[in-house]
């Protein structure tokens, strides 16, 4: 294994939301805007970069697809940062 992350990672499931929850933490650090903002901008550009290297972005098929993804990956994103954060706000409580 030369790569920890390649972008065969990031064209899973998994890696996607990974990758856009991790550069969304780090971005919104320095951006003003709402973080899922940032994470849907994330996962456009990690979605199409990871669709542009595996297959290509052959036809508007492809693309339309790829923004598509996009959307499940950072709907998955945001939705797993809230879920640990009400988690941890759970355990603060007891």
């Amino acid at each position: 294994m030369d790569n920890f992350i390649s972008w065969g990672t990031f064209g899973t499931f998994t890696g996607a939301v990974a990758g856009t929850a991790a550069l969304t933490q780090l971005f919104k650090r320095f951006v003003g805007i709402d973080p899922k903002w940032i994470a849907l901008a994330v996962s456009v550009v990690i979605m199409v970069c990871a669709q542009s290297f595996a297959g290509g972005l052959e036809n508007v098929r492809s693309v339309v697809m790829a923004l598509f993804n996009a959307l499940i990956v950072a709907g998955a994103s945001v939705g797993t940062y809230e879920t640990v954060k009400s988690a941890g706000n759970f355990i603060k409580e007891k």
